[in-house]
């Protein structure tokens, strides 16, 4: 007896060989896109045909309907060799996804009424035949915010987070950043656990930052005494190399400092000693950046630094603006690096700091001198 998917989604489709990422972005489709939708089945492989005209050189889009009781991480792999796209839609038809065709993509949203929606392209051929199969993949936390719109791209729009909370988001090339914001309602000491799901090269693709109110960035703050005020922090995505995203999951926890008590006039008693542990503090030294070279067509430019034992790798950050605003990040163990795709009209600035991975924490360094190119 087939049953009706009630819960979790997961769509996967039976196919092979990666075709190029589409780079459509915010797409609409008809109503009666939608009013045809079918309802998918769990556990089952859904199997059709589909052809063109004598004139018809795409196929018109076809969606699904699914309903999630749960948050729910969800999973697409499509067949690319049949050139189909799919797009993941809430209920109000805004897009989550871009047009995809890699043979596997993954996005948090939270418990709700969803469709997904293939677009087709036949090429020369006349029909072909598409499989996707329906699994389901509960994820036990509350992903925060519909990112539809992408609205929590700066600080000025960053989500509000409790304290104490665990958060699973996703990164990718259309939706490089996650800013969110909490409110340290007093003095107290702040920690955080981060991991990333996917690497690119041996190293995390995504990774996040705190920063002041004032825009300022926080450096080691894991288990560190934080006045009253807003915190932020943003999720981001870190490669630029082998993987499209990669989705991210961060926990937080406040706990502040104990009330002082205004002692009661009583008898003088001898107070009680006190042991304090002393805790090893890691220091990371400064980077050394010797020097930036641009090279003749100015479309790409070399950095060396000085070599420095005992570390995990160095971070790179250029950007065309002196205060590093949208800057683009290489961390890598190598002492030179060569950074291409530049825009050859404009000047660039360059700076790196030191960074060493203990257990699954990182810890950085300062900035070095800046250098322009």
């Amino acid at each position: 007896m087939k049953k009706l998917l009630a819960g979790v989604i997961t769509a996967s489709c039976i196919f092979g060989t990666v075709a190029p990422t589409m780079s459509v972005h915010a797409e609409t489709f008809e109503s009666s896109v939608y009013q045809q939708a079918e309802t998918l089945t769990y556990d089952e492989v859904h199997a059709f045909t589909v052809s063109r005209g004598e004139d018809e050189a795409q196929i018109s889009p076809r969606a699904y309907r699914f309903h999630l009781d749960t948050p729910s991480k969800i999973d697409i792999s499509t067949s690319n060799d049949l050139n189909a796209y799919p797009r993941l839609m809430n209920a109000n038809q805004k897009q989550f996804t871009d047009g995809i065709s890699n043979t596997t993509y993954t996005n948090y949203v939270n418990a709700g009424d969803y469709y997904i929606v293939y677009k087709f392209s036949l090429g020369e051929r006349q029909s072909t035949t598409y499989n996707f199969k329906v699994s389901a993949t509960p994820i036990g936390v509350t992903y925060p915010i519909d990112q539809s719109d992408n609205t929590d791209d700066d600080k000025a729009t960053a989500h509000v987070i409790d304290p104490n909370s665990t958060i699973v988001g996703n990164v990718y090339e259309f939706d490089r950043k996650d800013w969110y914001m909490i409110n340290i309602p007093s003095t107290g000491t702040f920690s955080y656990t981060f991991r990333s799901d996917s690497e690119a090269g041996g190293f995390p693709s995504s990774d996040i930052v705190f920063y002041e109110e004032n825009g300022r960035q926080i450096y080691n703050i894991n288990n560190k005494k934080l006045n009253a005020g807003k915190l932020y922090i943003c999720a981001e995505l870190t490669s630029y190399r082998s993987t499209p995203g990669s989705s991210y999951t961060f926990t937080t926890s406040f706990t502040p400092d104990p009330q002082k008590q205004t002692p009661k006039p009583t008898t003088t008693t001898k107070p009680a000693s006190t042991t304090t542990s002393n805790k090893k503090k890691i220091s990371i030294p400064k980077a050394v950046l010797k020097k930036v070279k641009r090279a003749r067509n100015k479309k790409s430019m070399t950095a060396k630094i000085k070599f420095i034992k005992g570390l995990t790798g160095y971070e790179y950050a250029y950007s065309t603006k002196k205060n590093f605003k949208g800057a683009k990040i290489i961390r890598t163990p190598k002492t030179t690096v060569t950074m291409k795709k530049l825009n050859r009209r404009k000047k660039y600035y360059v700076r790196v700091r030191c960074y060493k991975k203990i257990g699954n924490k990182y810890y950085f360094g300062k900035y070095s001198n800046v250098k322009k190119a």
